[in-house]
């Protein structure tokens, strides 16, 4: 391929007057590949020249071959802060955040209190997903320059990550009074949006294989105290019936989502529930239920850990019911990044007590993902379920189960709404309480959740589940089951 007469212009006049003078005699061209040329040449004829170092740096397409060229300009001017930060966001592009903020330190030492330092380590650090040490850096700034719009502007969105919406949008407020900008009305409003009580009604509807159908209506109050913090009350009644009985379930309770930190979630759930089933003579009984849970996720796409209890009376059908079978249940999840994939173990332990018995149940699995896109990734699994007795009470609690499967995970953020979705597929076998383990047998499972935003503070959801498997996430009623159910909710801000 030809590369102009500019390109070998260049070139000879480097080798005959030295680059700087080349420099001078030659403007480098608008295009940047023809621009990359000619620094090219003038970096081969005087590897000393500082300036064509950085501008070749700058205009090279490949990270290693730039990093190489940024460390190589520190070297030659070592006393040039923005050199030390350019090295610094090559470094974090690389994924080696430690290493870039050491040459922020550097730039910080020779250039202290200039804004490009500071404004640029906050970006470096939100980059890497530290969204913590990001809000920390832009507020150290900005608690001596109130007057920076578009740094109030990124403080702002790095708290809506970190689930401060009352924070962002007083941040977008200041930096909207400073410098108008549409971009930034616009966050502000979802700002508020979520910073305000809100409602929540939803309706479910689900049947299984047994014949079990269940149809539910209920809903959610809750505000947001402070900054990091939401909690509420919710009420909700479900009626059951599996065309020879019914029962209803009536409960009432309180919510709390705590966010102490970007990376670290809490939720918590009590409940009161009154449970009724023509199944039973029994007079209706009210029971409590409690679901918790903590994640905790390290920045950058790190490692991540999740744990729960749960406990609760299972209500799949009335007969169930009737037994007044209590699962409690202790949970936990562990997703670690080994590139290219992410290694994922779970294990969880389960009594369940019933008609003055009580069962133990075990659950492990594990298994890896493949990220193939931006929001997707493949899914390979083993599960393993046992029940250390078996049981007339109304579940069903084989001796082993062991399920294989390969699935997708999907998530996607066209425009306005947002379309989750979640496909196992796979084989499966089961082992009954003194007997063999039986034939490998199909097995599927889908989660799906499509969410439309119709005004801020304003969202839509419907949300699918269905299983065909002899491994529930909860309960079985039986070994062959099948399940389907949909939830439709609307979220209003008020």
């Amino acid at each position: 391929m030809s590369r102009g007469p500019r390109f070998v212009a260049g070139w000879w006049i480097a080798a005959l007057l030295g680059p700087r003078v080349a420099l001078a005699a030659v403007q480098a061209p608008t295009d940047p590949d023809s621009a990359r040329r000619v620094y090219a040449a003038l970096v081969a004829a005087d590897s000393f020249d500082s300036r064509a170092v950085f501008r070749l740096a700058r205009l090279t397409p490949r990270a290693a071959e730039a990093l190489r060229l940024y460390r190589r300009y520190t070297q030659l001017e070592p006393d040039d802060p923005w050199g030390h930060m350019a090295l610094g966001d090559a470094l974090a592009r690389a994924g080696r955040y430690h290493e870039g903020l050491a040459s922020y330190a550097v730039a910080e030492r020779l250039a202290p209190g200039e804004r490009d330092v500071a404004v640029g380590r906050a970006r470096l650090h939100a980059r890497a997903g530290r969204t913590d040490a990001a809000v920390a850096a832009y507020e150290r700034w900005l608690a001596h320059h109130e007057d920076d719009a578009e740094a109030w502007r990124e403080l702002g969105r790095e708290l809506m990550r970190a689930g401060r919406a009352r924070g962002a949008a007083s941040a977008f407020e200041r930096s909207l009074a400073l410098e108008p900008d549409g971009v930034t009305g616009r966050r502000l409003t979802l700002a508020r949006a979520a910073s305000l009580p809100a409602i929540d009604p939803h309706a479910t509807w689900s049947r299984d294989s047994d014949g079990n159908t269940a149809l539910g209506f209920g809903g959610e109050l809750d505000i947001s105290p402070e900054d990091r913090l939401r909690w509420g009350v919710s009420l909700r009644r479900v009626g059951l019936a599996d065309g020879l009985n019914t029962a209803s379930l009536l409960g009432v309770g309180v919510r709390a989502r705590w966010r102490p930190r970007a990376t670290v979630s809490v939720r918590a759930a009590l409940d009161a529930e009154r449970l009724e089933s023509s199944a039973t003579a029994d007079p209706a009984r009210v029971r409590p239920a409690l679901d918790a849970r903590v994640s905790v996720r390290a920045p950058g796409g790190g490692p991540s850990l999740d744990i729960q209890t749960q406990s609760a009376v299972l209500s799949a059908g009335p007969a169930l019911l009737a037994s007044q079978v209590r699962r409690t249940e202790a949970a936990l999840r562990l997703d670690l990044p080994l590139r290219p994939l992410r290694l994922r173990a779970g294990a969880r332990g389960a009594a369940v007590s019933g008609g003055g018995l009580t069962n133990y149940r075990s659950w492990l699995s594990g298994g890896a993902a493949i990220p193939v896109a931006d929001g997707i990734e493949m899914v390979g699994l083993y599960h393993r379920l046992s029940y250390r007795d078996s049981t007339s009470a109304g579940y069903f609690a084989p001796r082993l189960a062991e399920v294989l499967e390969v699935g997708s995970y999907v998530e996607v953020e066209p425009g306005g709404w947002l379309l989750a979705l979640d496909v196992g597929a796979g084989a499966q076998r089961t082992a009954p309480h003194g007997q063999l383990m039986g034939d490998w047998k199909p097995a599927l499972r889908l989660w799906g959740l499509t969410q439309v935003t119709l005004s801020p503070g304003r969202n839509l959801r419907l949300e699918v589940e269905a299983y065909d498997t002899q491994v529930a996430p909860l309960a079985a009623t039986t070994g062959a089951w099948r399940y389907l159910s949909t939830s439709l909710g609307l979220r209003l801000a008020l």
